[in-house]
């Protein structure tokens, strides 16, 4: 599987009601492509929100989001690091893909 982030700017800001119902409406789009979602981060403000996905490849993702009538501005594969922990000089580990 890819993992891939998908980038989303909101005019007016998000709201509760409108998260709710779009993750409704992906849920089973998401589904059927065999794409699952890993978490979000949304700015404070709600102008802006970052998800991590993992899929078969983006355009999977991408058939999802239109799918379910979503706009997003970008998706991108992704490549996790994290800090290795056996280096002090603060070095990093390319943990997966």
């Amino acid at each position: 599987m890819t993992l891939l982030i998908v980038e989303t700017t909101y005019d007016p800001p998000l709201t509760d009601e409108t998260r709710r119902r779009d993750q409704e409406r992906l849920d089973p789009c998401l589904a059927l492509r065999g794409v699952e979602w890993v978490r979000s981060y949304e700015a404070a403000d709600r102008r802006r929100k970052v998800c991590l996905f993992r899929a078969p490849d983006a355009e999977s993702l991408r058939e999802a989001l239109r799918g379910a009538g979503l706009a997003y501005d970008r998706v991108w594969i992704a490549e996790q690091r994290e800090p290795d922990p056996d280096d002090p000089a603060g070095g990093e580990v390319r943990v997966s893909r």
